[in-house]
């Protein structure tokens, strides 16, 4: 067990919101593909912020962050970031995935709250 974070594209909150059973991590269908452009940002974003890679595949790229219990994976559809209950870590991947917010291109989904972060302008 960990603390879990994720982070999609902004369209999928929108499908979301249409979403009533509850089914919504479980669709396939729910979760659209990151851009290349998307993807390469965000690999390189986690690069420049210290995170390193650990594996890397045609599906998926594998990150560690050197000396805490974080992980980072980013996949064709989400970038899903975990970590230990160490209250250091799970500040830093929530905050993390807070900073790729803001203009609805990436929104921060975090399971343990239920729900999409909300940012008020």
């Amino acid at each position: 067990m960990g603390y879990h974070v994720y982070l999609f594209r902004g369209e999928v909150k929108q499908k979301y919101a249409t979403v009533k059973d509850g089914s919504f991590l479980e669709e396939d269908t729910t979760f659209l593909p990151f851009t290349e452009k998307q993807r390469a940002y965000l690999k390189n974003d986690l690069l420049r912020r210290g995170y390193y890679i650990e594996s890397e595949n045609d599906f998926e790229v594998n990150f560690d962050f050197k000396g805490t219990s974080i992980l980072a994976m980013l996949t064709r559809t989400g970038l899903y970031f975990s970590s230990g209950y160490n209250h250091n870590d799970v500040f830093e991947i929530r905050m993390t995935a807070s900073e790729f917010t803001g203009d609805g291109e990436f929104e921060k989904y975090d399971p343990q709250y239920e729900g999409w972060e909300e940012i008020e302008y």
